[in-house]
């Protein structure tokens, strides 16, 4: 829904229209999850500096070098905190039940987080005007003061050129130790809570992945028949 000729900060203008538009429909969901779940959640939108910053990140770049402001997909973002793991199946059953597309499912860091050692799981949806958000979840453990401590490590950091790490490497490398010990604490006292062992949540975990993945390509695959449906007893020719 962004015009790609546009200079980055006019996309940044629309990407504000966008999640203006969403803004009550993200309201709306965490609303009802929490009331169902007795959870915390919250969304935001990320600023234009941010935003801006992401778009030319050395980092994505050299991966992705098209990318821009119009790919950023957690301009909007919303969380839960969640008392117990299984509670994500609710989150996506609540999604599609308001008719909006999940198209990507990303539950693998749960048992296996990135370098910074957070553990959580997200999806992207499409919004009714087009717009892909990003809805993330993760333990309540992994949250709060333990979350702002980590983030500010990893902030200090997510911008930075790979020249600019290998020349301070070893600060880097203790910086990353620190954000992996908070996070495994965390991780440590929900095990506790919930009274299992590792193997056995994960275990559980790649249950309910199987299961959200198949509700979600189920819905994906309706979606695609009615519209190839839709397409072929349609007058309209492009």
């Amino acid at each position: 829904p962004i015009d790609r000729t546009l200079p980055q900060i006019d996309k940044v203008r629309e990407l504000e229209r966008l999640s203006a538009e969403n803004m009550p429909i993200v309201n709306s969901i965490i609303a009802e999850i929490d009331q169902q779940l007795g959870t915390t959640s919250k969304a935001s939108f990320k600023g234009a500096e941010n935003i801006l910053k992401k778009a030319n990140r050395e980092s994505i770049k050299r991966q992705a070098p098209d990318y821009d402001v119009e790919h950023v997909r957690d301009a909007l973002r919303f969380k839960t905190e969640l008392n117990h793991l299984d509670e994500f199946k609710v989150m996506v059953d609540k999604v599609l039940s308001k008719g909006l597309e999940i198209i990507k499912l990303d539950t693998g860091k749960i048992a296996k987080p990135k370098e910074w050692g957070w553990r959580m799981a997200a999806m992207d949806i499409r919004m009714p005007n087009g717009q892909i958000v990003e809805y993330y979840a993760s333990p309540k453990e992994l949250g709060g003061v333990v979350k702002d401590a980590a983030h500010a490590i990893f902030s200090k950091w997510r911008n930075a050129t790979e020249g600019y790490r290998n020349a301070h490497l070893a600060e880097y490398e203790r910086d990353l130790q620190l954000s992996n010990q908070l996070y495994d604490q965390a991780w440590q006292a929900y095990l506790r809570k919930v009274g299992q062992d590792e193997s056995a949540v994960l275990a559980s975990w790649k249950n309910l992945e199987a299961s959200v993945g198949s509700v979600t390509r189920s819905k994906l695959s309706l979606r695609s028949s009615a519209s190839n449906k839709a397409a072929k007893s349609s007058c309209f020719v492009p």
